[in-house]
Formats: C-alpha cells, structure tokens, sequence
C-alpha cells in the first residue's frame, strides 16, 4: 500500500487503518510505503488515493480514497487480489444463487470460486449480484437460480429479469434433479449450507429464462 507524498512519512488515516484490518483479517502480506519508497518486484498489486496514484509506477493500482460511504472496503482488497492475479478480464464468470429464507450468492470465475456469502432477503441479494458483476470483468456472465424453493425465487428471479443488463445470460436450474444426491455432504449450519448450495448451483447448467428486450 502507498499512503504518503514524497518527502512525508506515511498518511496513516482511517482509509489506511480500515485496509490493514481487512488485509490482516484475511491474512494478506503487504507493504506499507510512501510514493518515494521503491516497489518491490514481487509486489502484485499497489492500493492507493488517487492523489497518490500519479506518481506510483506500477502497472496494477487500485485507487482507494476512504471519502466514498459507499465503498467497501473488503471490495477494494478484492480488486487488488484479482488484479495481483493478472487476470483482470475472465473468460466467464457464473454466479450461483440457492433462493430460500436466506439467499446464497456464490460468484465463479473461470471454474474457481472468486466470492461467496449469504444475504438475508431478496433486496441484499440483488445488490450482492449487483457488486459481483460490477467487481469482475469477465467476457461471458451467467446468472444461475435454483428452482426448488418455496422463499424469494419467484421475486428473485422477476427482479433479476428486469434489472439485469441483457449482455447477461439468466438461467433457472432445477435443483430436485442436480442437487439432491449430494445433500449429505452439505454442511448444516445455515448461511454456510446456502452458500455451499449456491456454489452446486453455479456448476449446473440451467435453462435460459427469455427476457423482454
């Protein structure tokens, strides 16, 4: 991370302390500098203001300023670990979601699991999907529901319709004949267990839902 002008030590405000949280909480190695500190070559992905940004040489930069309330931050360290990955354009990027009482949302990119969680409702849900598509560019993107449920799939899937772009592909996987088999392997603590059906989900292929152009 590079918080600091040349000639100044380190700008250690809330932006910086709010990202060295998240980094330590996911256990993610990091360096702190300043915009006259050399980078190291093994550095992946540099974080900074976009102040700072114009004097760091480096070919991956996340821009992160702390000013935005709407800006997440675990977004921003999701950023800098795909763009760390060289793989800021995916092939395909399928997103699994299991509807029920609690909704499991799980984003695959390129067959690895990129993101996953559980959102309490069908409005959480669509803004999850929403921040998923937005935070991965991928060539091909797949929305996948499950269809057995008797919570949220039918206003899940009405409002996807309407509000997804329609360079997104929205399918409908019926989980009674994928699924079922492999029940027994499921956790069973709630959220994980959506989590873990959203991920099935997302490696079934479904049938396409036609949508008003």
């Amino acid at each position: 991370m590079i918080f600091g002008k040349k000639g100044d030590k380190p700008t250690y405000g809330r932006a910086y302390f709010r990202l060295v949280m998240e980094l330590r909480q996911r256990q993610i190695p990091f360096l702190s500098l300043t915009v006259a500190d050399p980078i190291p070559a093994y550095v992946g992905a540099v974080i900074t203001t976009r102040a700072e940004s114009r004097s760091v040489k480096h070919s991956r930069v996340v821009i992160f300023d702390g000013t935005d309330p709407d800006e997440k931050v675990a977004e921003v360290v999701d950023r800098a670990i795909q763009a760390a990955r060289g793989k800021e354009v995916y092939d395909e990027l399928i997103i699994g979601v299991d509807p029920g009482e609690r909704v499991g949302v799980a984003a695959v990119a390129d067959g690895k699991i990129w993101k996953a969680r559980y959102c309490l409702g069908v409005k959480e849900a669509l803004s999850t999907i929403d921040h998923f598509l937005r935070d991965v560019e991928a060539r091909r993107r797949v929305i996948r529901v499950g269809t057995n449920s008797r919570y949220n799939q039918d206003d899940l899937i009405l409002a996807l319709s309407r509000s997804l772009p329609q360079n997104v592909v929205l399918e409908e996987v019926p989980e009674m004949s994928t699924t079922r088999g492999s029940m027994y392997r499921r956790p069973r603590r709630r959220g994980i267990r959506d989590i873990y059906s959203a991920v099935e989900i997302s490696t079934r292929k479904g049938r396409m839902i036609r949508r008003g152009v």
